[in-house]
């Protein structure tokens, strides 16, 4: 019998996926733009984790409006970027 192994992130990704689409239209005008993080406003999460798992991590968080990747270090905002 053959068996596979779910990361813990695929595991919630369905869970987080049905929070992240309430605000999907929100965030359509600004998602996906190249910039930096200025500072303002600060993170309130900085975690070394890939994409996916920074997705669900913001997605299970209900102060989390926006978050943004880099190099594998995820930054959470409580407000929208």
């Amino acid at each position: 019998m053959k068996t596979q192994t779910l990361s813990w992130a695929a595991l919630m990704l369905p869970l987080a996926a049905s929070r992240v689409v309430e605000n999907i239209q929100a965030r359509d005008a600004t998602c996906g733009v190249a910039g930096y993080d200025k500072g303002s406003p600060n993170a309130y999460g900085s975690y070394s984790i890939d994409t996916e798992e920074c997705v669900v991590k913001c997605a299970l968080s209900s102060k989390c409006l926006s978050f943004a990747v880099s190099d594998n270090e995820c930054l959470l905002y409580s407000s929208s970027l």
